[in-house]
């Protein structure tokens, strides 16, 4: 275990430890984490209750703010038969099954994703945002290109970023991996997350 520093509450802003369970000047909890979606420090009389979260279909326990919540759950997608589009909120659903289209009723099984990889909600085929990693092998000079994380949310890539993963990722990479890239598939625009410096082929 880490040796103890001090540190702020982020409810109060007074000295505690770092492994205070409850501040001694507000009584709150003085380090709660990051949230998960836009990767800001939340404090813990931010946190929404389950009730709040099951209105909006969110029902995953994550670390994040309401507002966050509401934002992931109001992006839309369309129904591959009618073309409706409605909400990822009313698309998800915690125990696994999904309401079929509103439009036409199809039940939307051939475009079920995976869980998202910040938020826990479910990230349809065809949508999100996929994060790839770009390795340079050293002794042939090939360059092999693989998925790093789960498919997540548009709104959900700010949190990726700044997570422990991926910023370890980004600021220690091993010698061999070249860039990191963020694959909008909607869209189908890329967006360069992290490249080594010119000088890597010295290393």
């Amino acid at each position: 275990m880490p040796a103890a520093v001090k540190t702020k509450c982020v409810e109060c802003g007074g000295f505690v430890s770092s492994q205070a369970l409850r501040c001694p000047h507000c009584g709150g909890v003085p380090i709660l984490g990051a949230c998960y979606i836009c990767g800001q420090t939340m404090k813990f009389s931010e946190m929404p209750t389950t009730e709040e979260r099951a209105k909006v279909g969110f029902h995953c326990q994550a670390i994040a703010h309401m507002s966050c919540i509401v934002s992931v759950g109001s992006e839309t997608f369309s129904c591959p038969v009618c073309s409706r589009e409605f909400s990822i909120g009313r698309f998800h659903q915690d125990s696994g099954s999904f309401y079929g289209c509103p439009g036409c009723g199809d039940p939307l099984s051939a475009i079920v994703g995976q869980g998202c990889y910040c938020c826990g909600m479910n990230v349809p085929q065809g949508t999100g945002v996929e994060i790839t990693a770009h390795y340079r092998d050293g002794q042939s000079n090939h360059v092999t290109s693989n998925p790093l994380l789960r498919p997540l949310h548009e709104s959900c890539l700010a949190g990726a970023i700044a997570s422990s993963t991926m910023n370890r990722l980004m600021t220690d990479p091993p010698h061999s991996l070249m860039q990191v890239k963020a694959h909008y598939v909607r869209t189908r625009s890329v967006r360069l997350l992290w490249s080594k410096p010119p000088w890597w082929r010295f290393w």
